[in-house]
């Protein structure tokens, strides 16, 4: 017997039968014959092994020896083995209560029933009462219906939870029943809402008779389960209280007739719908109301509604006609177009843009002719509601006009055809933008190359090619910058011969723009790197210093040797580029070139250029701690200024080393940086965390000792009481 019952019931009589009596709880269950093992049997019922074939008695036995087994541990002040105890049961529960196998589910419910009298613990009942609420029926609601009444608030709150979401028609009898019996206006309000949550239309009289009532909450309790109710009777008690309602209440009952109406219209009872929204429409209810209305009214006549929505649009309400406007979505096909198009004409300009919006939004391309005859209204509202409702119903053939307007109009009317271009729907609109730069004038030209770089048309590099040699230079321009976003490393050489021999800083400043944009993108600089120093010898200085700044950005041997022949050119330009494109180079090569620029420049601002260069190059690749050390400490030594000794404390507050901290304290003395170095080694020392040792104190004091940064001080504090724990 002792192998066959788990380790927590070995002081426990199995065999004898559980007695729920007021004055005792044991938590051994009716043990008739014994199944075997019960953590075999654990896994069976939660669907982990093979199910054997059982009777009803059989099954009773078996949830009994396994909830027995639980019931220790579901009622222990461990939470983690009450909590394993519940996710055990509540698993074997829900598999019970799965389609198919009500034996099963009769079984466990009738066993969880006898665990939920007063003599049971308040854990064991509460947990009982949740499962039963997920399978309980018929066969619970008897013992559930008395723990209404019981005197455990929370086992009362669970046993109505178990009744509401019981399917059997007893359980809302029951619910009835104790309503018609409740005493406080709280517990009226809890069985109020679990009827409403049934959607028990048996209850709509005992809901009625609770509408005027005195108690505000009971009230809107009762108007709102009525309103999930719906049904004849309930609108007829809606509609009489509202009559003489507060107006607080009157808004509840009024959104209680608004629900029911969703309901009947999803019904396909158009008329009772209508005729609720219509009441709800009058002049005297509510914007809020009249909205709601308005919109269920739409729904319900759909292209019917068009005088309705007429009379808005008409109105001097601007809200009142852009939230109208939102409703012709509820009208599917093309007759509301063509009602639309008959009255477009007639409204004031400003509901005129609100409804082209609409229809934009409404994607029905039988509007396009609406919307193609609003472009030449004299009214800049109604066009650029037209060209941005043409985002959603242009296409191909609207390519010409739109790039037109956004080349010939100003201000927002010719962002609006820009951005409408680039938005435009359809695979064959990119090859209309390329068909159409074959005629147009300069102005459209340039348009509609910003359109194919806006849409990322990468068939369409061939003709941005083209356009680079175009005889007006704006389109010129405007094309070398497309190839900068549509381009790739095949096009870093013709780039390099546009920028070389580009007739005006304009060009020039865009190919140099372009080519970067590739390079940074590129995987294969050194092959970009190429066409950039074949082109280099024998350019005039602009173009010259162009393209040093662009060796900058590809990096490689051959690269670093040009830029560093170019530090000594005759041109000072030339050579001032050439410096600054060393100290921005992209790998760490540059380092050593920097720091003899540093040491030995004949021009001081060379030296500091080069030597933010080098602290810059320091953090680039992944350098050792150690070496990123000496690197900050030759820089210090070569910094005659004090900007360039902040930069390198700085950078030095990033590292978590003792030799970090030991090159920042040299600094604390000196007073053109003194608080920096105070920051930095604060910085450095919590930066160490954990790993902070003894050897970090007198810092930390001399810090302390030297800074007027109260803020500073107290980190320096913190980093002391962290050695001293």
């Amino acid at each position: 017997m002792e192998g066959l019952v788990p380790k927590n019931l070995k002081n426990l009589a199995v065999a004898g039968l559980l007695t729920v009596s007021a004055t005792a709880w044991s938590p051994v269950l009716p043990a008739r014959a014994q199944e075997a093992d019960v953590a075999t049997l654990v896994k069976e019922l939660r669907g982990e092994s093979p199910s054997a074939t059982r009777t009803p008695e059989q099954l009773t036995t078996a949830y009994t020896q396994v909830l027995t087994s639980l019931l220790p541990d579901l009622n222990s002040d461990d939470l983690k083995k009450q909590g394993v105890a519940q996710d055990t049961w509540e698993r074997i529960a829900l598999r019970a209560g799965r389609p198919g196998a009500e034996a099963e589910r009769l079984a466990a419910s009738k066993v969880m029933l006898t665990q939920v009298g007063t003599a049971a613990p308040q854990a064991v009942r509460l947990w009982m009462l949740k499962q039963l609420e997920n399978i309980g029926r018929a066969e619970a609601v008897p013992t559930l219906t008395g723990l209404l009444n019981d005197q455990d608030p929370l086992v009362k709150e669970r046993a109505r939870r178990a009744l509401q979401n019981n399917p059997a028609p007893e359980a809302a009898q029951a619910l009835r029943t104790a309503l018609n019996d409740a005493t406080t206006p709280e517990w009226r309000v809890a069985l109020i809402n679990a009827l409403g949550y049934r959607r028990d239309a048996a209850s709509v009289n005992d809901l009625s008779r609770l509408l005027t009532t005195n108690d505000a909450n009971v009230q809107a309790a009762a108007v709102a389960a009525l309103s999930k109710i719906g049904g004849p009777a309930a609108l007829r008690s809606l509609g009489t209280l509202r009559a003489q309602a507060s107006p607080q209440l009157r808004q509840s009952v009024a959104d209680a007739q608004l629900l029911i109406a969703e309901q009947l219209l999803a019904q396909g009872r158009k008329a009772q719908a209508g005729a609720i929204y219509q009441s709800l429409y009058a002049p005297t209810e509510t914007r809020r109301n009249r909205i709601a209305a308005l919109r269920g009214l739409v729904a319900v006549r759909g292209e019917n509604a068009v005088p309705l929505l007429s009379q808005v649009w008409s109105g001097d309400d601007a809200q009142m006609s852009e939230i109208a406007s939102t409703f012709i979505d509820l009208v599917p096909g093309t007759g509301m177009t063509r009602a639309l198009d008959t009255l477009l004409p007639k409204l004031p300009t400003a509901g005129q843009a609100t409804l082209i919006g609409a229809l934009g939004n409404r994607g029905d391309v039988t509007a396009k002719p609406v919307i193609i005859r609003a472009l030449q209204s004299q009214d800049d509202a109604v066009r650029i509601a037209a060209l941005r409702a043409l985002s959603n119903l242009g296409g191909a053939a609207d390519v010409a006009l739109l790039a037109r307007m956004a080349a010939t109009t100003i201000g927002p009317e010719s962002n609006t055809a820009r951005s409408t271009l680039a938005r435009l729907q359809g695979q064959d609109v990119n090859d209309a933008m390329v068909a159409a730069l074959n005629g147009a004038d300069p102005k459209t030209r340039v348009e509609l190359i910003r359109g194919l770089t806006a849409r990322r048309a990468p068939k369409s590099l061939p003709a941005l090619l083209k356009s680079a040699g175009d005889t007006d230079e704006n389109v010129r321009v405007e094309a070398i910058k497309s190839l900068g976003t549509l381009g790739d490393d095949t096009t870093v050489a013709t780039l390099v011969g546009l920028l070389a021999k580009a007739p005006s800083d304009a060009q020039r400043d865009a190919a140099q723009q372009s080519l970067k944009d590739i390079i940074d993108r590129s995987g294969n600089k050194a092959a970009d790197a190429a066409p950039i120093l074949i082109a280099l010898p024998g350019t005039q200085p602009p173009v010259h210093i162009a393209l040093l700044s662009l060796l900058g950005k590809v990096g490689g041997a051959a690269a670093l040797d040009t830029v560093r022949a170019a530090t000594r050119d005759t041109n000072a330009d030339v050579q001032d580029a050439a410096v600054h494109t060393l100290a921005d180079w992209s790998d760490p090569s540059a380092a050593p070139e920097l720091l003899q620029m540093a040491r030995t420049a004949d021009k001081p601002n060379f030296q500091i250029i080069a030597l933010r260069g080098y602290v810059r190059l320091a953090n680039v690749g992944n350098r050792p701690a150690g070496e990123k050390i000496k690197m900050y400490q030759d820089s210090l030594d070569l910094a005659k200024r004090p900007d360039e000794k902040k930069l390198v404390l700085g950078e030095l507050a990033n590292l978590n080393s003792m030799d970090a901290l030991n090159l920042v304290q040299t600094y604390l003395t000196d007073d053109a940086v003194k608080e920096e170095a105070a920051s930095a080694a604060v910085r450095i020392g919590k930066n160490m965390g954990d790993s902070v040792g003894t050897d970090v104190k007198p810092v930390m004091e001399k810090v302390i000792a030297t800074s007027k940064n109260g803020d500073v001080v107290k980190q320096a504090n913190e980093v002391l009481n962290k050695i001293k724990k």
